[in-house]
């Protein structure tokens, strides 16, 4: 996996923690794993495997599709959006939605 992968799911992890208002101890003891291994998780130094990750997950109360995608090199826009909207609250999802919806009406329009 490239260094980029383990970053961004490490940067992921860590913003829906923050926002789930726990802190890496926290996280670590609802979901049975030690601190350490979340702190290297978050740092992009290790990877959590899929039993960790879906522990994480149902603490978090993530659904696994809301994640997003691991990007690619020519996905960088994608998973820069996903990451905004990944840590992004209630009403900021709403204006995302809402700007996402004007625009592509604009476009359709334009194109008829």
């Amino acid at each position: 996996m490239r260094e980029f992968d383990k970053k961004f799911i490490g940067k992921t992890l860590r913003d829906l923690r923050r926002n789930a208002g726990l802190t890496q101890s926290q996280l670590a003891e609802k979901a049975g794993l030690s601190e350490k291994h979340i702190s290297k998780i978050e740092q992009g130094a290790n990877l959590p495997a899929l039993d960790n990750f879906l522990k994480m997950a149902d603490v978090l109360q993530m659904n696994i599709p809301e994640f997003g995608v691991i990007p690619d090199n020519q996905d960088c826009l994608r998973s820069e959006i996903l990451r905004l909207i990944s840590t992004s609250n209630d009403c900021e999802l709403k204006l995302y939605r809402d700007l996402i919806l004007t625009v592509k009406q604009n476009l359709d329009d334009i194109k008829k």
